[in-house]
């Protein structure tokens, strides 16, 4: 078999149970629902019942920031937690390819961000109440939230792979998150050009997730995006998964 699943099953199931078995997990979704509400009713910022159109934005608008910290938070438990514990010892020794572990650590983040984006299920329901939604638009979005969310938890993983504690490996992920959320803005990108080359400019803003993600918004999916996601969230999957062959095989 390619993957041992009689293995990869209960990594995925064990990690995923995980965010429940303690109040943290119910505190995280609990803090994300609070944010989110905040922000979309809020009327001097979401504004949900002043739109004069049934749309979604108000809440996709804010989710790369809410992200920011919900998945550093979430990703800083996938390996730099395991090596606080002295759990990684014995996960390690599973008889389990690198990358399966780091598949099944990754899904199972992925799917606890999931059940936090599904409670967000009722303020659609209210805007199919109180107007005619582009169902279209609306599904993108949500897609466009599932990638940018695993995105950042490929990105999360990998910062917890290099670092020692879960306090560092939260640091630098919020830190690289807004670094990239930050490409999107003008005045950044104007900043950093007169330090950067405009070849390395282009770099930059290749890696800008939000603006394909702001496409997703107004329910335009294109090809282009899905790859550049697919591409980033695999090769940071791929360098995490080298970090931690490394660190297993010394």
């Amino acid at each position: 078999m390619f993957m041992n699943r009689d293995l990869l099953i209960p990594v995925f199931k064990k990690d995923f149970y995980s965010f429940f078995k303690t109040p943290t997990g119910y505190i995280f979704l609990l803090s994300f629902i609070l944010a989110t509400n905040y922000l979309v009713f809020s009327p001097s910022i979401g504004a949900f019942y002043q739109m004069r159109h049934a749309s979604l934005n108000a809440l996709f608008n804010f989710l790369p920031t809410t992200f920011m910290v919900f998945v550093a938070a979430i990703s800083m438990k996938t390996w730099a937690e395991e090596r606080k514990s002295g759990t990684i010892e014995l996960l390690m020794t599973l008889p389990v390819k690198t990358f399966e572990l780091v598949l099944a650590k990754f899904f199972s983040s992925l799917a606890f961000i999931s059940v936090a984006l599904l409670l967000t299920i009722p303020l659609f329901l209210s805007l199919i109440y109180l107007g005619n939604p582009d169902y279209g638009a609306v599904f993108s979005g949500y897609l466009g939230s599932v990638l940018l969310a695993s995105l950042f938890l490929s990105l999360g993983g990998l910062c917890s792979a290099l670092t020692k504690g879960p306090v560092i490996s939260f640091i630098s992920s919020i830190s690289l998150f807004y670094f990239l959320v930050m490409l999107s803005s003008t005045a950044v990108q104007d900043f950093l050009s007169s330090f950067f080359h405009p070849f390395a400019m282009e770099i930059l803003e290749a890696l800008n997730p939000i603006d394909k993600f702001e496409m997703m918004m107004r329910g335009v999916i294109r090809l282009s995006d899905l790859v550049y996601f697919v591409m980033m969230i695999s090769f940071y999957l791929f360098c995490t998964t080298i970090i931690l062959e490394e660190k297993r095989g010394s």
